[in-house]
């Protein structure tokens, strides 16, 4: 029987790690984000702490692919995973949104640890030779979770933070200030 329990506790482990992790760049995916990241955070805010997001795009990732092809294009995804792992804390959370664009949440950060990592990753990214015989770099949105606010509302003025880190001319980390955060009725599921 125990022989049946254990092998049951890890073909459960195994399919939870098949749901929660991109295969591609073995990160956390958005399933996480969904599922488990929510309520840290809502854990976090009981507690006292606070919760920083950084949204992060490659800049120019479509001519990776049209330039060097796809199986390249995934070989920069790849690296830059592990680029992000080394950069950001053990306990922070690397997640493959999709595409090209991370979520890293910084769990017991505010949001001037946040930008300080945030731009530590813009750095060693665009120092990293990724083997296209030109740079590689990454605009980043930085917003800290306010008292109330839900993920989704985070998640805006994160993404609001890292359009205007592009429309400023890309390779920078852009701040949400405090002051953008208007409290919603929306609800987080």
């Amino acid at each position: 029987i125990f022989y049946f329990i254990r092998e049951q506790q890890a073909e459960n482990a195994f399919l939870k790690n098949q749901v929660t992790i991109d295969h591609l760049t073995k990160k956390k995916n958005r399933y996480y984000l969904d599922k488990f990241a929510k309520d840290k955070m809502l854990l976090l805010e009981k507690s006292g702490k606070s919760t920083s997001m950084i949204i992060l795009d490659i800049d120019f990732f479509k001519s990776v692919n049209d330039d060097f092809g796809h199986d390249k294009g995934d070989e920069v995804l790849q690296e830059l995973a592990r680029k992000l792992e080394t950069t950001f804390r053990k306990e922070d959370s690397v997640t493959r949104l999709g595409g090209e664009e991370f979520i890293i949440l910084l769990y017991d950060s505010n949001l001037k640890t946040a930008e300080h990592l945030a731009e530590r990753a813009r750095r060693i990214v665009e120092l990293t030779d990724f083997g296209l015989k030109r740079p590689l770099t990454i605009s980043l949105g930085v917003a800290e979770k306010q008292p109330g606010e839900s993920f989704n509302e985070l998640y805006k003025r994160a993404d609001d933070a890292l359009y205007t880190a592009k429309a400023m001319g890309r390779n920078q980390v852009s701040l949400s200030k405090e002051s953008e955060f208007v409290p919603s009725l929306e609800v987080d599921p």
